[in-house]
């Protein structure tokens, strides 16, 4: 006869996969949730109180639908609709905390036959609060932009911006206008494809050429044609570096100069003119001396010639001070050898704000910029040594409200017949203004590579390091998937030991890229408080020691009285899990890590010592910006936030970190903070993050 089964067997195998789907239910970080038809929830997991502040009895006493958020009520309904179709739903709302805030979920629901559905949540708020970071900073770009092209619309100097192909990568309408076209025509193309003619533009491709292989930049005029007809030009060809210092691109700026041209050339005639008509007068006026010893009986000839030397004289001086006084640039005539000013024109006196009086009692070096008698010193050696007779240079001039503009400097010599020099003939063109552009498009420029260069370095980090912990994830997801009725149970913890430690590490990245976001946003508090920093840094080194290999030790000391300071606890906890975390994970080989406390009246300074890697010279002049890494890292994990994160904190409290390292030998980290009355500090910190 058969033994009877007991009558609790068939449902034992079933309590048991009660529990575990229980106990997972339990323990996910998601938001897991069962909802009836009328709206209310059945079941949900701990995750719900730890996110929103709910007790479970709260959000089940009431339908879920009135802790979403007015403005996302209609959506949700309508996407959460979508599971009558037996399909899942996806959609985004913001749910009520308990505290009156919300934060933003991401949900997926699917129906049940016995009309309930089952739901799951995550929470996505600092997902939001990156998107809207990214946004801003996109509109900064987009600003600069904004700016650049404005700057390019408005400037009368031709200024075109072109690459390493050859080809216009942008220019001023100024600029385009000149060639006979539209900015839209021009960018894109080379000078070859807008049929420009070669014997016009060769001369000025070489010099562009010679910039792109030199790096250094170069100027000269040109002759060029225009519409109106050929015209001088002058041209200021500037590379544009990349970080490797290699020559992305140039900055040529192009401006007509030929009415500057004119005038010299009018002055230089009117020059000549004179110097011939003196000439001639001299001529006539030797030749009726010698008339005179013959003839003194013809006075009256001899009186009537020299007056009309002195009518011919004074003719070609007016005429001279004419084209002088009326010319557009500044011209000056300075006297030698004390340098004083002869003559200077009503331009020059404009450009200075001085009176022509005024002038005439200064001398040049009254009017130079200290900082460039240097850079016209030599020019000044060669013109006194007879090796030249002119030069040009740019240099500033003080005016008289002792403002500084800039000025282009074209000094001619004027010698006597033995070769001494009796003037010296100055033109000066204003050119503040297109030093002030200059500087405001190489401005705006180098802001925008920087932008996109930290975008480019925060995508790039920020992707690699995501997805490391997304593989772990997925592979043994799929592990558990698909052997979980071969796997034991302790295989089973491990996989899923994998995949929360692969969550924390996302996790944990995100609080920094956050925690760096809001640094440079000036929203970081500073709250202070009592603090035993021997305590701390105790407590801490036991945190620290649990979860690293038995290979790295943590040896702490502390000298002198640490119980009377007042510093930021959450703060100093960033500081040095970072310090210490470096410091194991930058030592492969394993040893001891020295932490020591030095206190000495309300003066505390750690020490953080290893002996690992080293830190190489080149790289500790950015080792504290965001996302940097040394070079000699090689395969080791990281994101580059940690110093950076280091830093931010010990500048909120007012301290000082340095650092000495030594390749191969090890490094030590000194961060120096002070103790000071709370309330003061806090009140003091706390205004100026607000004002900044």
């Amino acid at each position: 006869m058969n033994n009877p089964k007991h009558p609790s067997e068939p449902t034992e195998p079933l309590a048991k996969a009660e529990s575990e789907l229980n106990a997972f239910f339990n323990l996910s970080l998601d938001l897991l949730g069962i909802c009836g038809q009328d709206r209310y929830f059945q079941k949900l997991n701990p995750a719900w109180e730890s996110v929103l502040g709910w007790t479970l009895e709260e959000l089940m006493s009431r339908p879920w639908i009135e802790f979403v958020h007015p403005d996302d009520v209609n959506a949700t309904l309508t996407a959460s609709g979508q599971s009558a179709d037996n399909a899942i739903a996806h959609f985004e709302n913001r749910y009520l905390c308990q505290d009156g805030s919300y934060r933003w979920l991401s949900w997926r629901t699917l129906p049940h036959q016995n009309g309930c559905f089952y739901a799951v949540a995550k929470d996505i708020t600092e997902h939001k609060a990156v998107e809207l970071e990214l946004q801003q900073l996109t509109a900064q770009v987009k600003q600069q932009s904004t700016n650049l092209d404005q700057i390019l619309s408005a400037s009368p100097d031709r200024i075109y911006l072109i690459d390493r192909a050859g080809k216009y990568a942008d220019t001023s309408v100024a600029g385009a206008k000149a060639l006979g076209f539209q900015r839209s025509d021009i960018v894109g193309k080379t000078w070859q494809e807008l049929g420009l003619q070669p014997e016009n533009m060769g001369s000025i491709e070489a010099h562009h050429q010679t910039v792109f292989s030199t790096g250094q930049p170069m100027t000269g005029e040109a002759y060029l044609p225009a519409i109106e007809g050929f015209r001088h030009y002058e041209y200021n060809i500037t590379p544009i570096h990349n970080p490797d210092a290699s020559v992305d691109a140039i900055l040529s700026t192009v401006r007509d100069i030929t009415s500057q041209k004119w005038a010299a050339a009018a002055l230089k005639e009117a020059n000549e003119e004179l110097e011939k008509r003196v000439e001639e007068r001299t001529a006539e006026l030797q030749q009726v001396n010698e008339q005179l010893r013959d003839e003194i009986s013809q006075s009256r000839r001899h009186a009537a010639l020299r007056q009309c030397a002195e009518a011919a004289r004074r003719e070609s001086e007016e005429r001279f001070r004419r084209v002088f006084d009326d010319a557009p640039i500044g011209i000056t005539l300075v006297r030698k050898p004390d340098y004083r000013f002869f003559m200077v024109n009503r331009a020059f006196c404009e450009i200075l704000g001085y009176t022509e009086s005024e002038l005439t009692t200064l001398d040049l070096f009254d009017i130079n910029h200290p900082e460039d008698l240097e850079i016209e010193t030599p020019y000044l050696k060669q013109i006194i040594q007879g090796d030249i007779d002119s030069y040009q240079l740019e240099k500033r001039y003080i005016k008289k409200n002792q403002e500084i503009c800039w000025v282009k400097l074209t000094v001619t010599v004027i010698r006597n017949e033995i070769g001494e020099i009796l003037y010296e003939l100055g033109m000066v063109e204003d050119i503040t203004e297109r030093k002030r552009a200059d500087a405001e498009i190489r401005n705006a420029m180098e802001k925008e590579r920087e932008l996109c260069e930290l975008r480019s370095r925060f995508v790039t980090t920020v992707s690699h390091e995501f997805r490391t912990p997304l593989s772990i994830i997925i592979l043994s997801a799929r592990l558990l998937e698909r052997f979980s009725h071969q796997a034991s149970e302790e295989k089973k913890r491990e996989y899923f030991a994998r995949i929360q430690a692969a969550a924390k590490n996302m996790t944990h990245l995100l609080d920094d890229v956050l925690f760096i976001g809001k640094a440079e946003a000036k929203k970081l508090a500073f709250n202070p408080a009592p603090l035993d920093l021997e305590k701390f840094c105790h407590d801490l080194v036991e945190d620290i020691q649990v979860t690293i290999s038995k290979q790295h030790a943590i040896a702490f000391a502390c000298q002198g009285q640490s119980t009377h300071f007042c510093m930021d606890e959450k703060l100093l906890r960033q500081i040095f899990t970072n310090l210490l975390s470096n410091a194991i994970k930058y030592s492969p080989k394993g040893g001891n890590i020295q932490f020591d406390l030095v206190c000495d009246q309300g003066t505390a300074v750690f020490y953080i010592r290893d002996r690992g890697i080293g830190i190489p010279p080149e790289a500790r002049t950015r080792l504290f910006e965001s996302f940097h890494r040394a070079d000699n890292v090689g395969t080791i994990p990281g994101t580059g936030l940690g110093l950076s994160i280091v830093k931010n904190c010990v500048d909120l409290h007012g301290g000082k970190i340095s650092v000495n390292s030594e390749i191969g030998v090890g490094t030590t980290f000194a961060v120096t903070l002070y103790s000071s009355n709370c309330g003061s500090k806090v009140e003091a910190i706390n205004s100026l993050v607000q004002a900044s």
